[in-house]
């Protein structure tokens, strides 16, 4: 960050910026993300681009859901939506609907997303949209559906060699297959006399 400073380059600061928030919320750490999406934002009301804020408004949903603000949080989703869409940038873009369609669970919307993920062969995203696919399953009640989409994530992560977000990943595994367990066992029980 201080070369960053030392070369007065805002977008690279609001970069790192915005990489440290995310980092933040994905350790759970609310408060140490919040003060970083404000610097970001400071450093983006300076100079930014469309895709730079989409990735702020993104974060900020996101920030927003684990505060317990669901109303904050669809109108950042919203808002991050619309400044991808300026960007062009079809991973943010993405990542955006991702978060936006992971609010209210929709399902059938975060089926089509994964399979774009998947299609677009961007590994973060996918685990994203796999994990995101299997929460909104799990709470839909779809064990199976919960399952297969855990366990895509799953073989994603392990084919490119990466551990993020496997261990949620497997949380969502092992409460779908807790599930589907007991239809499994009466499935392979005999029927009849």
């Amino acid at each position: 960050m201080t070369v960053l400073k030392d070369l007065e380059d805002l977008r690279g600061q609001a970069e790192f910026t915005l990489a440290e928030a995310e980092t933040w919320l994905e350790m759970g750490k609310l408060d140490d993300a919040g003060k970083r999406l404000d610097a970001a934002e400071k450093l983006l009301s300076q100079e930014g681009s469309h895709e730079q804020r989409a990735e702020l408004l993104r974060l900020r949903a996101e920030w927003h859901q684990r505060n317990g603000d669901a109303g904050a949080a669809r109108k950042a989703a919203a808002e991050a939506v619309s400044e991808a869409e300026a960007s062009g940038a079809v991973v943010v873009l993405l990542h955006a609907r991702l978060v936006q369609a992971s609010l209210d669970d929709r399902l059938s919307e975060l089926r089509k997303l994964n399979a774009q993920a998947e299609r677009l062969g961007h590994r973060p995203l996918q685990l994203r949209a796999a994990e995101a696919l299997a929460e909104a399953a799990l709470a839909s009640g779809d064990a199976v559906g919960a399952e297969a989409a855990a366990r895509s994530g799953i073989k994603a992560a392990k084919d490119s060699g990466s551990y993020a977000r496997t261990k949620r990943l497997q949380q969502l595994l092992d409460a779908a297959a807790s599930r589907t367990a007991p239809e499994r066992t009466a499935a392979l029980r005999p029927t009849g006399p």
